[in-house]
């Protein structure tokens, strides 16, 4: 354990964590309102990266880099609990997996709950990905953290049932995969969790999909996995939301999907935002672009 991770770590459970304890789970655009302009100020992309605002289908999305790499395109899903985050407060993350990987980035502005539910932000996902297909856009890369992770590995099962060309991996940090908050971890993990409280997990659980907890497109947990790509998964041991990303693993090894789990001690939640000055991140992000190496090679 890093000098760095018990520095963020102090100041994400003394900071972040209580404030998002307080915040009023009835009102999450207050919540977006003063929360996404600093996610985006501190997690801007480096200076050089080229951004540019598109649509594909009438979906908002962030086009990173595009005009630089050539091995593939990185399909991004950012995190936010499915009611704040954007593509925006995700781009310094997303440019720096294309630089490692020699990535084109696309991120998917999705709508958001509680204005637009379940299942919009699957309906946006897919939309996108369709356009990316016909397009004829190769070695695509899924990924998403958190929210946005499950909602990557819902989409994964979304073009599997629908029979569409697959993507050639899927890389999800932290994710949420389980919507009916089964996970024993919720509870276990509520002391140690470094950013969530689980009573606003619930919240956002509640406004995104109120009457859809089971359904495989908001929980994954329970999707159907047969002849899915290679995934690779982190999680923490000290987050709430360990157990949906143990319950993913259970669920696409009894697949017979190719799925590595990597499970870091004490990091916070998506601590793959902090590459560059958490070395438990960069660690990460280095068997990431080692996963998508493989993948696109074979």
């Amino acid at each position: 354990m890093s000098t760095q991770l018990n520095i963020l770590n102090f100041f994400l459970k003394r900071g972040l964590h209580p404030i998002l304890s307080r915040v009023n789970p009835k009102n999450p655009a207050k919540l977006r309102a003063w929360l996404d302009k600093p996610l985006e100020w501190r997690f801007r992309p480096k200076r050089g990266s080229v951004v540019v605002k598109g649509k594909m289908r009438g979906v908002n999305v962030l086009h990173i880099d595009a005009d630089r790499h050539d091995n593939g395109t990185l399909l991004y899903l950012h995190g936010g609990a499915y009611v704040f985050g954007s593509a925006q407060t995700h781009c310094r993350l997303v440019a720096h997996i294309c630089d490692l990987c020699g990535l084109k980035g696309l991120s998917v502005n999705y709508r958001l709950a509680p204005e637009k539910p379940f299942p919009a932000a699957i309906d946006d996902a897919f939309a996108v990905y369709q356009e990316m297909i016909a397009s004829g856009t190769k070695n695509i890369i899924l990924a998403g953290d958190s929210a946005g992770g499950g909602l990557g590995l819902a989409l994964l099962a979304k073009i599997l049932e629908e029979n569409l060309p697959r993507p050639a991996g899927v890389v999800v940090f932290s994710p949420w995969t389980d919507l009916t908050l089964s996970g024993d971890s919720l509870k276990s993990n509520e002391k140690t969790d470094y950013v969530l409280p689980p009573k606003q997990v619930r919240a956002a659980r509640d406004f995104y999909a109120p009457d859809d907890f089971k359904n495989p497109h908001a929980s994954p947990v329970f999707a159907n996995f047969k002849n899915s790509p290679p995934v690779l998964m982190f999680a923490s041991t000290t987050e709430v939301l360990l157990d949906d990303a143990v319950g993913m693993a259970k669920n696409l090894q009894g697949s017979n999907v190719d799925v590595t789990l990597h499970i870091y001690e004490k990091t916070p939640h998506v601590w793959q935002l902090f590459h560059g000055s958490l070395p438990e991140a960069d660690q990460s992000l280095g068997q990431t672009k080692e996963f998508i190496q493989r993948i696109l090679q074979n």
